[in-house]
């Protein structure tokens, strides 16, 4: 044990000297190697499109008509608030741009992951130290998830990156304070919130725990400026929203089924499937809108008659949310998720939360610290998966790194004790 802190000791203060652009250049290779190397081995290869997801036939249809009829929506000609845009946008441009590529879209979804496996390395540097970063941005470049959602044409790409660029931002403000980090920062997260709704609802958690806690967690006038930008950025869609159903939505209206898939009686561990079950019966002839306000309801009146089984449902989110393995209803693959899980994320989650618990006061890690903790309420209200995990996976390495180094220091701290004290008994001797 001794050996190897030392060893480790070593790997962190070689990385340390390392310079920063070798740094960068070190983690993507290898965030592009494992990724490519899954599309091309187990994905499909790059010219093939991407079956797996469940939103992806979607987000390509409405991809396919933005080009041709230049409405939003998963039916030619015909507008709809079911879904967040921003993956469907993305899609044309990718599309657009490469007459259709299928291999051009899959490489631009590698390298969001590439550039949000740097933007770790970054963000690890300035909030810990290089080794930290250099160490965390490895393990997030060479994580099978990641790899896998590469892979895919879902939305956890592009709300991947742009989650871990808003925040790096916000970390490079508190270093080095500026206006523009700010504006950045609020621009992402409306573009995240434009992907997945928990990106502007972010942004809406930091502003209101800078209020909650007077501005210790962050500058209120700091999330003030975050949380303009990003309404600035997400208000031309909720307008959109507005002209075509007449009703306030600020994004999309998928948060009703969702809320109800997660909030029912044949709720355990995740949301029953498949969607064609009774329980997501829903009455004939009711719009988009009200749809999502007949789940919505349905949840609520079962959440505040069945309390206890929402606190317990609550613990078994969260437990599915830090597991290892994703526990897939598919037995074709669940075997093969569950090895991916246990390497890295398995082997490190031990050493997670000891770099975890002695950080939670440290001022710099304050963001980081509030987005694990909204995605774990976004967790416990909805659901919790190895997919939900996926945004915050890169700071939960930065902790398992910081709880590595810590280990490696006190199993080494332990071993020279025992020397330093034989040589002070000789001294005494003599």
């Amino acid at each position: 044990m001794p050996r190897i802190a030392v060893v480790i000791r070593r790997f962190f203060d070689m990385v340390n000297n390392l310079a920063p652009a070798k740094a960068i250049v070190v983690i993507a290779v290898l965030s592009l190697a494992v990724k490519l190397g899954y599309i091309i081995i187990l994905g499909g290869g790059l010219n093939t499109f991407p079956t797996e997801g469940t939103d992806v036939a979607f987000y390509h249809q409405a991809a396919v008509n933005l080009l041709h009829t230049g409405v939003f929506g998963d039916v030619p000609g015909k507008p709809t608030v079911a879904m967040p845009p921003g993956q469907s946008v993305f899609l044309a441009i990718l599309y657009a741009v490469s007459n259709y590529s299928f291999a051009f879209a899959k490489l631009a979804h590698v390298a969001l992951l590439t550039v949000a496996a740097v933007l770790t390395y970054l963000t690890g540097k300035g909030l810990a130290s290089p080794s930290v970063g250099f160490w965390a941005g490895v393990l997030i470049a060479i994580d099978p998830a990641q790899a896998y959602l590469a892979g895919t044409f879902l939305s956890d790409s592009l709300f991947i990156f742009l989650m871990v660029l808003g925040i790096y931002l916000l970390a490079r403000h508190q270093l080095y304070p500026r206006l523009g980090w700010l504006i950045g920062a609020g621009i992402c997260f409306g573009l995240a919130g434009l992907t997945r709704n928990q990106g502007w609802l972010f942004a809406i958690a930091l502003w209101l725990g800078a209020l909650v806690t007077w501005g210790r967690l962050i500058s209120i006038r700091v999330t003030t400026t975050v949380l303009i930008v990003t309404i600035v950025v997400i208000s031309p869609w909720t307008w959109r929203n507005y002209r075509v159903t007449g009703q306030f939505i600020p994004v999309s209206v998928e948060g009703g089924l969702t809320l109800w898939a997660s909030n029912n009686p044949e709720f355990v561990f995740r949301p029953p499937m498949p969607m064609s079950l009774p329980v997501y019966q829903a009455p004939v002839g009711l719009s988009g809108p009200a749809i999502d306000q007949y789940y919505r309801q349905r949840a609520i009146t079962w959440i505040l008659s069945h309390p206890v089984d929402f606190i317990v449902n609550g613990f078994r989110k969260v437990f599915a949310l830090y597991n290892f393995d994703p526990m897939s209803w598919r037995p074709e693959v669940s075997g093969l998720y569950r090895l991916a899980g246990v390497f890295p994320y398995g082997i490190m989650l031990p050493f997670i939360l000891v770099g975890l618990f002695p950080n939670l006061r440290r001022p710099k890690f304050r963001i980081v610290l509030w987005y694990l903790l909204f995605t774990t309420l976004m967790a416990i209200l909805f659901y919790g998966d190895s997919r939900i995990r996926a945004p915050i996976q890169p700071y939960l390495y930065l902790y398992g790194v910081l709880g590595v180094q810590a280990v490696a220091g006190w199993a080494q701290s332990r071993h020279r004790q025992p020397a330093d004290l034989l040589v002070n008994q000789r001294g005494d001797n003599k």
